[in-house]
């Protein structure tokens, strides 16, 4: 009796899930193929949708059967929608690459009071992005990160020739630096003069000085995690600092 009625469930539940199928895919910018982080999924006249991960990833799921618009949307981008079938049991690739289009804004008048007490919740975790590199001193020519992670409260030198990181008073060695989720063991070259990444090439990033996840567990002292650009895809270009 109890096999009948596992077998009778077990056959329901295929019946339901047979129903249902799946939309994903990347969200990229047009102009250059960089992968778009955090943006808007939305499948019109649905509850269902979504954001896409660091990476431009966007995975919806138990979607019921039938004829669909899925929309993207991102922050000064155009929006783009593109029409998919869904079928039992199934995932649909649905890519999209969105076209820039700047915000314009009305002027806007602020005013307010000082806050007497203003906390940052934060205050253990700094983001680095290229914008921000590229304000930071240089050095013979050339902007560092980790010249630039030096102005961070807590963050000091042991001198004006060296790049390592002294993190709250711990050693260099007490820090765990990742390049796209890849340890680096030797973050330095030129005797420690210069740190090993190049800033054209870094999009973010981001340095946590106390209470990281156990998943960065065996560093005392601060885990810095570098995520690198994709890259224009589109053509080639070059820039010009000076």
């Amino acid at each position: 009796m109890s096999l009948a009625i596992f077998l009778l469930s077990s056959s329901i539940l295929f019946t339901e899930n047979k129903n249902f199928g799946q939309v994903n895919g990347f969200i990229k910018d047009a102009s250059n193929g960089e992968k778009l982080s955090y943006a808007n999924i939305v499948i019109e006249k649905t509850k269902f949708g979504g954001t896409s991960n660091k990476k431009g990833y966007y995975f919806v799921e138990d979607i019921s059967v039938g004829k669909y618009v899925v929309t993207a949307s991102y922050l000064g981008y155009k929006e783009s929608s593109k029409e998919i079938t869904v079928e039992s049991n199934t995932t649909i690739r649905c890519n999209f690459e969105l076209e820039p289009s700047p915000i314009q804004l009305k002027s806007v008048s602020v005013s307010a009071k000082r806050l007497k007490f203003e906390r940052d919740v934060g205050v253990s975790t700094h983001t680095l992005r290229k914008k921000d590199l590229e304000k930071t001193s240089v050095i013979g020519g050339e902007t560092d990160l980790f010249r630039s992670l030096q102005s961070i409260p807590g963050i000091i030198a042991s001198s004006d020739f060296s790049s390592q990181l002294y993190v709250r008073g711990g050693s260099p060695d007490q820090n765990l630096i990742l390049f796209d989720g890849i340890t680096v063991y030797n973050p330095s070259h030129l005797g420690g003069l210069f740190s090993t990444f190049n800033t054209d090439a870094i999009s973010d990033a981001e340095i946590i000085t106390g209470g990281f996840p156990a998943k960065y567990g065996g560093r005392m002292s601060s885990v810095l995690n570098i995520t690198s650009k994709d890259g224009n895809r589109k053509k080639f270009s070059t820039s010009s600092k000076y």
